[in-house]
């Protein structure tokens, strides 16, 4: 990638845009997807041509697409056949040239096919746009040497697409074309009905996993319910396994709220739950955009959420309470407070609305045109000092020695452990083998003496 990003591939120049390709592995009811939809309805109704290509095999519905939009699929390639990657990259370089693309815009910005495909968008002389789900760190969170390497690939591209003031400034760092966007929403929330605000009902939204901690909603809950008794949480979302969910309900018991916890699982008519909701949590790690609490608010709902710093669009307004990450008795003392107070809690919900009417006025498309108008001009070179390039050059190498060495360490550990298990396996067989000969060597002296009386 280094290489690519230092060579003319890394900005090619398409004066006009008229056709768009856009990229995910899937087409579901997840919030990447989800994102992609909505633009694809949205360049299509602009006029332009746009092609959705998403993985063979993948789970596809197609009626979540516009009429407009052509659909097609590249083949998946493992990662021990290193030997058939061309035919990912031949099958993508294909699709763009049939279709004559002008652009491509790959919502997978944190899959390791992400230097091939844009190996394939160069090859077929198309611009190369990421676009950012997320936060840039997730690498890094995840202890994934990859993180080292994902800036020379954004390097590479064309342009970058990004949510927050923190993505920007990053990926920013080493790709002068990147840009500040929001995500699309449906018009309608900006007129959404409001909650009447007058329970004591928790709301939580999102995918049950490990990193948006739903576990820590129903610990908020059990605290809240001692000075509040009637309170209640409603969990929109299920997990990616029945054990996960069931773990949720299990523990929902043992804290003494599992008649206080309705689980809902993912739902169509989320907008009557939130209407029926007084009050929204966020538990997560980290977010990317978290559209769940951006409707949330447009019904007038406030929040409480764990601090996320790259969320910059919920700064700034009396609508959401931030609290420290898993600050659970923090996130409970607020509620409360909150719920006891309700004329305060009603000034929440209003500024929460409020705030989110503010982002009616942003024009959606005309960011997107705005980085594809970029495509025909030279990119920009990142605005970074040659002091700031030694820096993140050192910074990023270091972080991956560190976790080149912690894993070192680990699976020595590991090995260790597996060589103890195979010395005990084996002592064990030997022990095993002399008793059996031993029992052997009994049986064959009964025998003998039962013969001889």
């Amino acid at each position: 990638m280094e290489i690519l990003a230092a060579s003319p591939l890394s900005n090619i120049i398409k004066p006009q845009i008229k056709t768009i390709v856009t990229y995910y592995h899937r087409l579901y009811q997840g919030g990447t997807e989800n994102v992609m939809r909505a633009l694809a309805g949205l360049w299509s109704e602009a006029g332009y041509r746009v092609v959705v290509v998403v993985d063979e095999g993948s789970f596809l519905d197609e009626a979540l697409l516009p009429p407009a939009v052509a659909v097609r699929a590249i083949p998946v390639v493992p990662d021990n056949e290193p030997d058939r990657f061309p035919e990912r990259i031949n099958a993508l370089t294909t699709i763009l040239e049939e279709h004559e693309a002008d652009a491509l815009v790959y919502h997978a910005w944190n899959s390791g096919w992400l230097p091939w495909d844009m190996t394939a968008s160069k090859k077929a002389g198309c611009p190369f746009v990421i676009a950012c789900s997320s936060v840039f760190s997730l690498r890094a969170i995840e202890g994934d040497p990859y993180f080292s390497v994902q800036p020379t690939s954004f390097a590479a591209a064309d342009g970058v697409a990004c949510l927050s003031e923190a993505d920007e400034a990053f990926w920013g760092s080493f790709n002068g074309n990147t840009h500040r966007v929001l995500n699309p929403v449906d018009p309608a929330l900006y007129e959404a009905p409001a909650s009447a605000l007058d329970g004591h009902t928790l709301v939580w939204a999102g995918r049950f996993s490990s990193e948006k901690r739903p576990e820590d909603a129903i610990s908020i809950l059990a605290k809240v319910r001692e000075r509040i008794p009637d309170a209640r949480l409603t969990l929109l979302g299920t997990g990616e396994s029945v054990e996960y969910d069931q773990r949720l309900q299990a523990m929902a018991e043992e804290l003494g709220v599992g008649d206080a916890v309705d689980f809902c699982g993912f739902v169509d008519n989320v907008a009557d739950y939130y209407r029926a909701s007084d009050l929204a949590l966020v538990t997560s790690e980290y977010e990317g955009f978290h559209l769940a609490l951006f409707e949330m608010l447009a019904h007038g709902v406030p929040a409480i959420t764990y601090d996320l710093p790259n969320l910059s669009w919920i700064q700034g307004t009396e609508g959401v309470t931030i609290v420290a990450q898993q600050a659970i008795d923090q996130a409970a003392e607020t509620a409360v407070a909150l719920f006891e107070s309700r004329d305060g809690l009603k000034r929440a919900g209003d500024a929460a609305r409020a705030h989110i009417r503010a982002f009616a006025a942003v024009d959606i498309l005309a960011q997107w045109e705005q980085i594809f108008e970029s495509l025909g001009h030279p990119k920009p070179e990142p605005a970074t000092t040659p002091g700031q390039e030694t820096m993140w050059k050192v910074l990023l190498s270091s972080y991956a020695h560190g976790i080149d060495g912690i894993n070192e360490r680990l699976w020595g550990k590991i090995t260790s452990l597996w060589q103890q298990i195979d010395s005990e396996r084996a002592r064990a067989n030997a022990e095993l083998e002399q008793a059996q000969a031993q029992i052997a060597h009994l049986e064959e002296e009964r025998d003998l003496l039962a013969r001889s009386v």
